[in-house]
């Protein structure tokens, strides 16, 4: 599997080695940066489409780190979103400081000169020339009424964007991939992720604060060496979609209950046909295997 980092040497899991180095940013040490949910966020419903048991073990049985690893593909991507957040709060300078401070928590080293390479890419590709103008990063809004959440990894203005593309605020997210074919550059309009962004925006403090929002953008970031690729993708949502989503939502809401109230004091099932996937092992794959 490509980006599979093995912590055969007890390096620290990326994840941690930026947890420790945010605290040494106070305009970095309050953003949430690592995954987690301050409600219940797509990646919920996305675990239990997936496999019903990894689904129990994430979100039922204790604390979503306990016994579980982050599956191998993902790790590029989450040193990437750190330094994006850090790139996007106050520029170059405090993004490589960040990651001086993150490579300094002794992580797999193999893992850094990917991540650090795959970044240099990007701010020689778009620094000083970008038509984004960022306006908040690593917000979380949560509803009311279902406790739904989203987190926008950036919120931006855009003034001037490309032939095609209205100029106003957009929702932006990162991604990295190693494959530029056509599902994954414009594969993502029924994403629940990114669906929610749009669905969840209105009547939020996001919206009261920013006004309106264009759509969602997706800043995709090639992991390709020579040459590395880039590419944006503009997506809008109407009202009869965002109001299907939150249908699809409420009926996953039901699932939920169906198995936990069918399962209740036992092991859900196992969707054996999903332990191994485009990012490598699920992160409960040896907990499984072992039961």
């Amino acid at each position: 599997m490509e980006d599979d980092f093995v912590n055969v040497d007890n390096y620290v899991p990326i994840e941690a080695a930026i947890k420790a180095a945010q605290l040494q940013f106070p305009q970095l040490a309050d953003l949430i940066l690592t995954g987690g949910s301050a409600g219940k966020g797509w990646s919920r419903y996305q675990t239990l489409q997936r496999c019903p048991r990894a689904f129990q073990l994430t979100y039922l049985n204790g604390p979503r780190d306990s016994g579980g690893t982050t599956m191998s593909g993902l790790t590029t991507g989450s040193g990437f979103h750190a330094l994006a957040a850090a790139y996007y709060t106050d520029g170059k300078v405090l993004a490589l400081q960040f990651w001086d401070a993150i490579k300094n928590q002794n992580i797999d080293p193999i893992l850094s000169e990917e991540v650090e390479r795959i970044f240099n890419g990007y701010l020689d590709h778009y620094d000083g020339v970008d038509y984004i103008i960022p306006l908040a990063v690593e917000q979380t809004v949560v509803s009311d009424i279902y406790g739904w959440s989203c987190r926008y990894d950036l919120i931006a203005r855009i003034d001037d964007p490309p032939l095609g593309v209205f100029p106003g605020i957009w929702a932006i997210d990162h991604k990295c991939m190693a494959i530029f074919d056509e599902p994954t550059l414009h594969g993502w309009d029924l994403d629940g992720e990114i669906t929610g962004e749009a669905t969840f925006w209105a009547g939020s403090p996001m919206e009261e604060k920013y006004g309106p929002l264009q759509g969602v953008m997706l800043n995709i970031v090639g992991k390709q060496k020579k040459p590395q690729k880039f590419h944006r993708t503009w997506m809008n949502y109407s009202k009869e979609r965002q109001e299907r989503h939150i249908a699809n939502l409420q009926y996953w809401d039901t699932v939920e209950t169906g198995y936990r109230n069918a399962f209740e004091g036992k092991q859900w099932p196992q969707s054996n046909g999903n332990c191994v996937g485009r990012y490598g092992k699920c992160g409960w794959y040896e907990r499984c295997k072992d039961e």
